[in-house]
């Protein structure tokens, strides 16, 4: 019955101060909603970002060890031969490149690994663009068209030309939009590729795609023949290889295989892009720590109104303490008032939060930097922040309650009964 009467005594005390109570509620309430509503963009943010880089970049990339000889990594094992290892080794010089030799038997004993769906050799070069208008450096990329295609679906991101021009004309080159429009070139326009050594490829513009991430659309895609030939490469050398797992799942176990059994160094897309994410996590941390401090303000107004309860309350304080009410039960009562304050806040500002985010989701992304086929704001919502906002505002609200719980408990009632306490 006491838990009842409390609860009762609580919510008359607040409604007799209706007007403040509700402008208290209303803060709590819009500290949450704000709360949500950050979170679930700044989430979004990164969701929309990780799933592009998960479609639009390989999964693992393969590269050699700098500073070696130009040999062959050590091989999986293979089939038949358990326990035995093999090793392809092209003596040479020392050299500062990083190039994987004996490439094919690479993928192939690569590509017998379960859990990966394609694998991809690249040679990556640095060469200068030209064009009748610009001349510009250019992070080139030789693949070969229809395994890279599978890695990061450059068909489908295809804004000007044809993806199926490029692969069927090995003197074509493929453009991110940002090195397009640096160069002033469009689909059908010439194009020449300088490298470091002095080789040219004069070849025309097939493609111009987009993927949305900036380090990709400032590169330009060539066919792998003409990145070896430009890079003076041997015919069986490419600079790594660029791998899709059937599940991401998968990925961190499938780099600590590759790892182990090619001798190589293996990089999967989240160590790639780690400094991106840590970027996002941080700025998300300190924007939520910002809006956080609305919720104290708004207990502050908790602690407000149950400070005024308490002064116009005094003689019934008293009364209450008079007829056997003991401290715990008065100190219980307001502390009572304060959590009702903010479970009002909390569920409001929740209910305002997913509205908010609700709608937010159709408003139109916009502008040139899409990610990737992403058109509206994504807002990631989940029920375990939706908790831990409402539980954290629970709690703002108990603490600012403390206070004015205690003030009340002490009132002695001789005194404020005879008018000796104010």
């Amino acid at each position: 019955m006491a838990p009842r009467m409390l609860l009762g005594l609580a919510w008359r005390h607040l409604a007799g101060q209706r007007r403040q109570s509700l402008l208290t509620m209303a803060g709590v309430a819009l500290g949450v909603m704000v709360l949500l509503v950050i979170s679930a963009l700044m989430n979004g943010l990164l969701v929309s970002f990780r799933d592009t880089i998960v479609e639009a970049a390989p999964h693992l990339v393969i590269t050699g060890r700098e500073g070696g000889t130009r040999t062959a990594p050590r091989m999986l094992l293979p089939e038949g031969l358990p326990g035995a290892v093999v090793q392809l080794a092209d003596r040479g010089e020392p050299s500062g490149r990083t190039d994987i030799a004996h490439h094919p038997q690479v993928v192939e004993a690569v590509s017998r690994l379960d859990g990966l769906s394609v694998v991809s050799p690249y040679v990556a070069t640095q060469v200068i663009g030209a064009t009748a208008a610009e001349t510009a450096p250019v992070f080139a990329r030789g693949v070969t068209p229809a395994l890279a295609d599978r890695v990061v679906g450059l068909s489908r991101r295809i804004r000007e030309g044809s993806w199926a021009a490029f692969a069927a004309d090995p003197g074509t080159v493929a453009l991110g939009r940002e090195a397009a429009k640096t160069l002033d070139v469009g689909p059908g326009e010439r194009l020449r590729l300088i490298a470091s050594g002095g080789q040219v490829l004069d070849g025309r513009v097939a493609a111009v795609f987009a993927t949305g991430i900036k380090a990709l659309d400032e590169q330009a895609f060539i066919h792998l023949k003409v990145a070896q030939r430009l890079e003076e490469l041997p015919p069986d050398h490419v600079t790594g290889l660029e791998l899709r797992a059937q599940r991401l799942d998968q990925v961190d176990a499938l780099r600590s295989t590759l790892e182990a059994r090619t001798g190589l160094v293996v990089e999967t897309w989240e160590q790639t892009n780690a400094s991106i994410f840590t970027l996002f996590r941080i700025i998300g941390t300190i924007t939520r720590m910002l809006v956080v401090f609305t919720i104290l303000v708004a207990g502050f107004g908790v602690a407000n109104v149950l400070v005024t309860v308490v002064l116009g309350k005094q003689k019934d304080i008293s009364l209450l303490r008079s007829i056997g009410f003991t401290r715990d039960r008065i100190l219980g009562l307001f502390l009572i008032e304060g959590l009702l304050l903010g479970l009002g806040g909390a569920l409001a500002g929740a209910l305002l939060g997913f509205v908010a985010c609700t709608l937010m989701g159709y408003i139109p992304a916009g502008g040139d930097n899409e990610f990737g086929d992403q058109k509206t704001l994504v807002m990631a919502q989940d029920a375990t922040t939706y908790a831990g906002t409402m539980v954290l505002a629970l709690l703002v609200c108990l603490v600012a309650s403390v206070g004015p719980a205690r003030r009340a408990a002490g009132l002695a009632p001789v005194d404020v009964l005879r008018g000796e306490t104010t």
